[in-house]
């Protein structure tokens, strides 16, 4: 049979997540949570006087120091590490348990198979955060005005500037004063870049042995969970979950925000190359053992003979 490039498997595999019911559970959970937490923003500003309201942008749900957003924290916490997993991650596990895989690769070679499965993995996880993030910043539009209102609690941006205590709290204070709405997409962005290398993450493990569905999604999400836990002791300005926020009562260290990424795209790096190494470790094996039968059997016939 013809074996057809990455080109024939990524539409094929791109068509089965867009109708995966896991992708669809994902998007419906993902826009959920932020109608909740736009709906938790409005009671809290429920008879507010005007000159009290935030602009949309230092409104928006994200900055979670001014609207106090218990939804979207349980958004960040269960969304990144474990809703992000399902559109795709567990591609893998359902191929070998149906037994469809060994018909999917007699039409493509092992490593289309991977590299669609990982990019694939990667875009779902990070459409599931990204789609639902963007539509929360144009709600805020509905609540607060576009420009003009109260800034950081400040009577101007300069009072603001002088606040060491308060800009400290900042990845990016000039960002933040110049273009309010860019700097909230950049954090929009940084949390869907870790919503699809955490299902990566996922996807990797299953490729590396886990059999287990529960493990391959849920794992990604005790680690960052023991992370939090650990640091909060160790030094809680390295708190993964507090460098998703614009801003926070905790100081930010600007390296790592960039450093923090970067150390889990080297991570998934090694994830990829281990599971290739796993995939080829795997394959001798079973050529061995096939040899081995056959050497058993040829000698079972000539001992007959």
């Amino acid at each position: 049979m013809e074996k057809h490039g990455n080109t024939g498997i990524f539409r094929m595999q791109l068509v089965r997540m867009a109708t995966r019911a896991e992708f669809k559970i994902a998007c419906v959970l993902s826009f959920l949570f932020i109608v909740l937490a736009f709906v938790e923003e409005c009671c809290s500003q429920w008879g507010a006087d005007q000159s009290d309201l935030y602009t949309a942008a230092s409104g928006w749900v994200g900055n979670i120091t001014h609207v106090m957003g218990v939804t979207l924290q349980a958004f960040y916490l269960l969304a990144i590490s474990l809703i992000a997993a399902l559109p795709f991650a567990d591609s893998f596990l359902e191929d070998r348990k149906s037994h469809n895989l060994a018909s999917v690769l007699v039409r493509t070679t092992w490593g289309a198979y991977r590299r669609t499965g990982i990019f694939l993995s990667f875009a779902g996880g990070f459409l599931v955060i990204l789609a639902p993030l963007l539509v929360s910043q144009l709600l805020s539009f509905l609540l607060f005005p576009a420009t003009g209102g109260k800034i950081e609690g400040y009577a101007s941006w300069g009072a603001w500037m002088f606040s060491p205590t308060l800009s400290e709290a900042y990845v990016f204070p000039y960002l933040l004063l110049n273009h309010p709405y860019l700097h909230n997409l950049v954090f929009i962005f940084y949390a869907s870049l870790f919503g699809g290398m955490n299902a990566v993450a996922s996807y990797l493990l299953s490729l590396l042995g886990v059999h287990k569905k529960l493990l391959v999604l849920g794992l990604p999400a005790v680690f960052w969970l023991c992370y939090d836990l650990l640091l909060t002791f160790i030094n809680p300005s390295l708190i993964f979950e507090i460098y998703l926020y614009p801003n926070d009562s905790v100081f930010k260290q600007p390296w790592f925000f960039f450093a923090l990424p970067l150390c889990m795209l080297a991570v998934l790096l090694l994830g990829a190359a281990a599971a290739k190494r796993y995939k080829a470790k795997k394959e001798l094996a079973e050529k061995d053992e096939l040899i081995a039968k056959l050497k058993d059997r040829i000698r079972t016939l000539k001992a007959e003979k």
